[in-house]
């Protein structure tokens, strides 16, 4: 969030080419932290809240019931852990919001300024 706020303080905004070169930095940054990186993070998250008990302890006694397949409900693993702790649930969303508006907002006013550039 603060690197494209700073770039977008430095740059000139009369000039069309680094108006330009701002947004494309801004969308293909974009599709890696809010697409590949945030879907792996996800997938990542969700795979040890549903594999995983909730305190792991690497005990041989809880490695060898993972390994053997025999967890019961009386065992360390909570069922109902991923409706509390799962992917989603443990951000804070203002910040996430904020860290995702501002640039979008950035991106926009150099949009609208783009038919005022010059070549």
């Amino acid at each position: 969030v603060y690197m494209f706020l700073v770039i977008f303080i430095v740059i000139d905004k009369r000039d069309e080419y680094q108006l330009i070169s701002f947004i494309l930095s801004f969308k293909g940054a974009q599709f890696f932290t809010w697409g590949v990186i945030k879907g792996f993070v996800g997938f990542t998250m969700y795979f040890f809240c549903v594999t995983f008990p909730s305190s792991l302890s690497f005990s041989p006694e809880d490695i060898a019931q993972i390994l053997s397949g025999n967890v019961t409900s009386s065992s360390s693993f909570d069922s109902n852990r991923c409706a509390t702790a799962g992917p989603g649930l443990t951000d804070q969303y203002w910040v996430s919001i904020l860290a995702w508006l501002l640039p979008l907002i950035l991106c926009w006013f150099c949009l609208i300024l783009l038919p005022y550039s010059e070549e």
